[in-house]
């Protein structure tokens, strides 16, 4: 048996949907299609990854080609969403049941009125038409959960709600809206340590593809449940099956069990674009802001995946993608169009009540690079942020710069996957990102002298950079922590949680876990047999070490 799953989802008006499930051993170009197709191979011990593959027929009715699209899905993954929903909102909700019920009361409210928009407007503007069909997959997603489950276990577990779903799609917005709350005290090591997202992106006009990028999401551990997904769907902009098909046809990212959208927010798009996009966090320290939140608005997940569908180029994603601001989920986005023959670049960067859309092709070949890492690059989304705020927001800066310092100091040596990853993997770095390794993750960036990172020589090793005296708190060789600075009080699973890296738009490396050096000698892989969580930190199905190498996705169609 090669476990690889497939499946097949059919729709008539008569009758409607039904799915027929193909098991194992398929040749994928048998599978037949009807309505959609999806071929799912559970998680991978072996590189930390799932995958998911979902095509649909564009001569179906496109809220039927969601529909369908999501029960394949969900259906077919169902164990894994449970395991992730046990790992992440089943464990925070046990232990704050009030706090739960807020968040849960906005999701659906906004969710209630969205979708009464979405339903109004979608027969006359392209945008309400792509949210409507997002959250028809969602809403298919939920479904199929629900027959996957029934067909194993019957009875015997949990029943996850839509609203379970909704959180899980929205988790990016949802921590927004706990510090919007103020209910964020004694949570999350999220909100004690600032977030490492980075994105890198070097313009090398020599080679083939001309830039080379390195992705990191930061998170928690017990969100390492990973998966690589693509959809093909034959979505129209409008409706009607003579209008024109987006220009997004085939969107390729990482993602998360239960989720219809990547919140890695790492995507790459084809069809009648071709774009790549990239995120790093924005973390809001300023009370103020949050006055602009209001139901009517859409998500940043959702929105960014409208945007994908229907943009043709970096500058109209940016406008798709302003719409309906939320002021949740806020983040720096980095949008480059590769249909040209020179790439062109926009940074968009979201905060409450502001959007930045700015076109930084100019700068960033001038440059030769360009780092993103939760520090605004414009000045009015700076002052929205709060980060310069002394009280609150300059602990982040200090952070966040101190990781910008270090990718500065050897952007220069990158010519190659091999040395873009040895950039962002390179000891100094990894001691800031991995919250086990360092507590607080504070340490070595608050120590009086860091460290600095000294490239190797090109022959060296493929350029992994070469070991140096760690400051701060460290693993030594037999995987104990080594530290003068413990804070006991501050919870330390969390950090960044995978590596993607891409040369060209129709293909990535993605390294799942947290970060290690390549020399492990120097940091090893977490071990979650080798690590003390506190109760009530779960990793149900996830590997037991994560000493990942760098894998393609397996995709087939």
């Amino acid at each position: 048996m090669d476990g690889r799953y497939a499946a097949t989802a059919s729709w008539h008006e008569k009758t409607g949907y039904k799915l027929t499930f193909w098991g194992q051993n398929n040749d994928p170009a048998k599978i037949k299609m009807s309505a959609a197709r999806a071929y799912y191979t559970p998680l991978d011990k072996s590189t930390g990854w799932a995958s998911m593959e979902v095509q649909t027929n564009e001569h179906y009715d496109d809220e039927v080609q969601a529909t369908a699209a999501g029960m394949l899905e969900g259906s077919l993954s169902w164990q894994l969403i449970y395991f992730h929903w046990q790992n992440t909102v089943g464990t925070t909700c046990k232990k704050r049941a009030n706090a739960c019920e807020k968040i849960k009361g906005i999701l659906e409210s906004n969710y209630n009125k969205v979708k009464q928009s979405a339903v109004r407007y979608k027969n006359e503007n392209s945008f309400w038409y792509q949210v409507n069909l997002i959250y028809a997959q969602l809403e298919g997603l939920h479904e199929g959960w629900k027959t996957g489950k029934d067909r194993s276990l019957g009875k015997m577990i949990h029943e996850l709600t839509f609203t379970d779903f909704l959180w899980m799609n929205h988790a990016d917005d949802v921590r927004d809206i706990e510090m919007m709350l103020d209910i964020t005290s004694n949570h999350s090591a999220y909100f004690i340590k600032p977030p490492a997202d980075l994105a890198v992106l070097k313009y090398l006009p020599t080679s083939d593809s001309q830039f080379l990028i390195a992705h990191q999401r930061s998170g928690l551990y017990t969100e390492m449940l990973r998966m690589m997904k693509r959809y093909t769907f034959g979505f129209h902009d409008m409706p009607g099956k003579s209008s024109n098909l987006v220009p997004g046809q085939q969107i390729s990212f990482t993602s998360y069990p239960g989720a219809v959208l990547s919140q890695d927010d790492f995507y790459q798009i084809k069809g009648g674009s071709r774009l790549q996009i990239v995120s790093s966090r924005i973390r809001v320290h300023s009370p103020k802001t949050w006055k602009h939140f209001h139901d009517l608005t859409v998500f940043s997940g959702a929105r960014a995946m409208v945007a994908n569908r229907l943009s043709v180029n970096s500058g109209s994603w940016a406008s798709f993608f302003s719409k309906y601001n939320s002021g949740t989920g806020n983040k720096a986005w980095l949008v480059m169009d590769h249909r040209a023959p020179d790439p062109n670049l926009w940074l968009v960067e979201q905060v409450p009540a502001f959007t930045n859309k700015t076109d930084i092709t100019d700068s960033w070949k001038q440059k030769g690079y360009w780092i993103s890492c939760g520090i605004p690059d414009s000045e009015k989304a700076l002052r929205f942020s709060g980060l310069e705020d002394p009280t609150s927001g300059k602990r982040d800066m200090d952070y966040m710069t101190s990781i910008r310092d270090i990718l500065e100091s050897g952007i220069v040596e990158v010519t190659n996957t091999d040395t873009m990853h040895a950039l962002v993997a390179n000891p100094s770095l990894v001691a800031k990102v991995r919250g086990d390794i360092v507590g607080n993750g504070m340490a070595a960036s608050n120590a009086a002298n860091p460290t600095s990172t000294t490239p190797s020589s090109p022959t060296d090793n493929v350029g992994i950079f070469r070991k140096q005296p760690l400051q701060g708190k460290f693993l030594d060789k037999k995987q104990k922590i080594v530290s003068a600075t413990q804070d006991p009080e501050l919870p330390a699973y969390n950090g960044v949680i995978d590596t993607k890296l891409a040369y060209d738009i129709s293909d990535f490396k993605a390294v799942a876990g947290p970060l290690y050096t390549l020399n492990e000698a120097t940091i090893a892989p977490f071990q979650w047999s080798k690590a003390s969580p506190p109760k009530g930190i779960y990793h149900i199905g996830q590997p037991d070490v994560w000493d990942f190498p760098p894998v393609h996705p397996n995709f087939v169609w």
